[in-house]
C-alpha cells in the first residue's frame, strides 16, 4: 500500500498529464479551438495544445458552426461518464470582459449605451446593457409612470451614472441608468 506522499506524487503526475500543457490546471486561460462537434446542450472543441477536448454549453455558441474558430476561457475540468475528462470551458465569461469595457466608458465618458427595459420594478426599472443589467429609477427616466409596463421588451438608450461592486463578489455590478432617448 502506498503513503499519502506517494499517493500525492503519483495523482499529481497523472494530472499534469491530462491538463494543459501551457499552464497546470489552465484555469481562467483564454484559449482558441476549432469546433469539432455541435450537440443540443454542449459543443466540444478541438484546443491545440491541449490533451483533452473542450466543452461550452452550447447555448454560449448559438450562433457558430462546425469548423469555426472560437475564444474561450478555461474553467475547470469534468471526470466524464466514460472516465474521459473534458476541460469546461466558457465563452460568456469572455463577452462579459469585453461587455465590461463598455459599461465602464459609458460611465468614465458618459456615452450612450444602447439598452433594453427588462422588466418594471418599485421606483423604476431593470435595463440589460452590453450584459448587464442595471436599475433606471423613474426620477432619471423619462417614461410617463402610466406607460411603465407596456415599456418592457423596448429599447432605449442609456448612459451609466454609477458603478457600485458587490464586495461578496468581483463580477457583480449594479449600475445606475439615466435614460436619454428611446429609441
Amino acid at each position: 500500500m502506498l503513503n499519502g506522499n506517494e499517493n500525492s506524487n503519483e495523482f499529481l503526475e497523472m494530472l499534469e498529464d491530462y491538463l494543459p500543457a501551457e499552464k497546470t490546471g489552465g484555469k481562467n486561460q483564454r484559449v482558441v479551438g476549432t469546433i469539432n462537434s455541435i450537440e443540443r446542450n454542449f459543443v466540444y472543441l478541438d484546443v491545440p495544445g491541449q490533451r483533452t477536448v473542450v466543452r461550452v454549453r452550447a447555448e454560449e455558441l448559438a450562433d457558430y458552426q462546425v469548423g469555426d474558430q472560437v475564444e474561450v476561457v478555461l474553467v475547470g475540468l469534468l471526470e466524464a461518464d466514460d472516465d474521459q475528462e473534458v476541460l469546461i470551458a466558457s465563452r460568456k465569461r469572455i463577452d462579459l470582459e469585453d461587455n465590461w469595457k463598455h459599461i465602464e466608458d459609458s460611465y468614465e465618458n458618459k456615452t450612450v449605451l444602447s439598452g433594453k427595459i427588462v422588466k418594471k420594478i418599485k421606483g423604476g426599472y431593470i435595463v440589460e446593457a452590453s450584459l448587464y443589467q442595471g436599475f433606471l429609477p423613474n426620477s432619471l427616466s423619462e417614461i410617463n409612470e402610466k406607460d411603465g409596463e407596456t415599456m418592457v421588451g423596448k429599447n432605449i438608450d442609456v448612459i451609466v451614472k454609477d458603478i457600485k461592486q458587490d464586495n461578496r463578489d468581483k463580477r457583480s455590478k449594479k449600475l445606475h441608468s439615466p435614460k436619454k432617448t428611446l429609441l
